[in-house]
């Protein structure tokens, strides 16, 4: 079973440059986590971290499906995911 640990990223270590990550999670991943709504699943997440002095860009690229049970018939099915997101983390003096 994996550990957290291995979707860390030491970003106090890495330079000021872009930066390239792949993590696939699987069931193990999700039974690390305390909740019932995903049952399961399998995705790739493609994250790009573009790391200055001021500022950390992160774009994820997400791809699978997770397994979830439907509100009406209790059946259990898997849910294609396909996201994209960007986010951006700006250092300064104030928290």
């Amino acid at each position: 079973m994996k550990k957290l640990r291995d979707y860390e990223i030491g970003i106090a270590k890495l330079s000021n440059k872009k930066h390239s990550y792949e993590f696939e999670m699987d069931d193990s991943f999700f039974s690390l986590f305390e909740q019932e709504i995903i049952l399961g699943g399998k995705l790739l997440a493609k994250v790009e971290l573009d790391k200055t002095e001021s500022l950390l860009t992160l774009h994820f690229d997400i791809k699978g499906h997770v397994r979830l049970t439907c509100d009406r018939s209790l059946e259990e099915f898997d849910q294609p995911v396909d996201i994209e997101e960007t986010l951006l983390i700006k250092f300064g003096e104030e928290n």
